[in-house]
């Protein structure tokens, strides 16, 4: 014998009929609970979730209402279910089979409340709520399910807490994740530095101060302060290796005193500079980069290099290249060596020019071009013509159009309309 579950949760007559070889039965002695079609949700925890077990009586109104709470959880995209009689069983015993598809589970979850560990909040929230994970599906009812079952956890613990979702991009990644956050978070008093020698420790108070101080504590935003602001101003002086313990807090009421422990390390040198990839002219790259080698490795100063060596590629009609650069720290625990990894991608090459209502000018713009036809397209070439307009007051523009050969380009200069 077997039940439909329809969109909206609820049979009509008219689908009964449709589906029942047998009558329905007023009362349905449950045998077993099963579930099927789940990937990364266990089954027992959808099971649970529906509330049911062996050996309950229930009627087909709540077998829908069961199959509801799965729905209601925002995990899944569609529920329907079945029960069958069991042969020989007296009286009669039912197996019920709940049928799930689930909602893709594409955003990483954080748990971010001030003075609490990640990894033993996501213990507790998991045995309160078996069927929260790691990831979600971004929706209202998810969001509702997770932020609920952190408030019991907290609240067993002895906070009472509400709680919210914040979507943001994380840093190291660049993909967008939830965060579940206290609804009214405490606000960031002060902030002070313990272990700095290099950088005053009062000079980084007020810097991070002013991007923290009044606003609400979160321990991922935080962190991304440092990473963004003070990692910076030490890696211009060659530390490349300074690290940052975990902020410790102080409460009262509901402001909060942050303490950031700094570990230094040591400066280093640049040593060797490496430029790879297929086609790619290194030699040029590295000496338009000039890179200074053999001093301290200056980050900032190393990463302008990169900017600087990356203009030979647009010269050369690789617009689409991309540069990876990468440390490789010695054993000597002193040098360190960089290697650029670079994907060209295509070569782009010269069309024609197109010179539009420069009226005067239009001898000049041409004058000033020195591609021929076939020539690989010199990015910077187009950009100096353009300088060169603007520096005698004319409001002009510049566009590239690619030809189908998808290779191509033409360059048109005209007057801003």
């Amino acid at each position: 014998m077997r039940a439909g579950y329809n969109p909206d949760m609820r049979l009509c007559a008219a689908l009964a009929a449709l589906w029942f070889v047998f009558p329905i039965p007023a009362q349905i002695l449950i045998s077993s609970v099963e579930a099927e079609g789940d990937q990364r949700i266990p089954p027992a925890a959808i099971v649970r979730a529906t509330g049911l077990s062996q050996g309950r009586t229930v009627s087909v109104t709540e077998l829908d209402g069961a199959a509801q709470k799965l729905m209601d959880t925002g995990l899944f995209l569609s529920v329907t279910y079945r029960y069958e009689p069991v042969a020989g069983s007296q009286p009669p015993e039912y197996a019920i089979a709940f049928q799930v598809r689930e909602d893709p589970a594409d955003m990483p979850v954080r748990l971010e409340i001030p003075g609490m560990d990640e990894p033993p909040l996501w213990r507790a929230l998991t045995a309160a709520e078996p069927l929260a994970g790691r990831a979600m599906p971004y929706n209202d009812r998810a969001i509702s399910l997770y932020c609920r079952a952190l408030e019991r956890v907290l609240k067993a613990a002895g906070h009472e807490e509400s709680i919210a979702a914040v979507q943001a991009a994380d840093l190291d990644t660049g993909k967008m994740e939830v965060s579940l956050v206290p609804a009214r978070p405490p606000v960031v008093s002060s902030v002070r530095f313990l272990g700095s020698r290099v950088i005053d420790g009062a000079l980084l108070a007020e810097a991070v101060g002013r991007l923290v101080n009044g606003n609400r504590y979160s321990a991922r935003e935080f962190r991304q302060v440092l990473l963004l602001n003070v990692q910076p101003l030490y890696e211009e002086r060659g530390y490349l290796k300074v690290e940052f313990g975990d902020p410790r807090l102080e409460f009262s009421a509901d402001r909060v005193a942050v303490t950031v422990t700094v570990a230094e390390g040591r400066p280093w040198t640049l040593g060797r500079v490496e430029i790879t990839g297929e086609g790619v002219p290194a030699d040029a790259m590295l000496k338009a980069g000039n890179f200074p080698e053999g001093r301290t490795a200056n980050w900032r100063s190393i990463l302008e290099s990169v900017a600087a060596a990356e203009k030979v590629l647009a010269a050369d009609g690789r617009l689409d290249a991309v540069s990876r650069v990468m440390r490789r720290f010695r054993e000597d625990g002193r040098t360190v060596d960089v290697l650029i990894a670079i994907t060209p991608g295509k070569q782009y090459r010269f069309g024609s020019l197109e010179v539009s209502a420069l009226g005067e000018f239009e001898a000049r713009c041409r004058g000033r071009w020195t591609l021929n036809p076939g020539d690989p397209f010199n990015k910077l070439r187009a950009e100096d013509v353009l300088r060169d307009l603007l520096a005698q007051n004319i409001k002009a523009r510049m566009q590239f159009k690619v030809q189908p050969d998808g290779t191509t380009i033409d360059v048109v200069y005209s007057l801003v309309p």
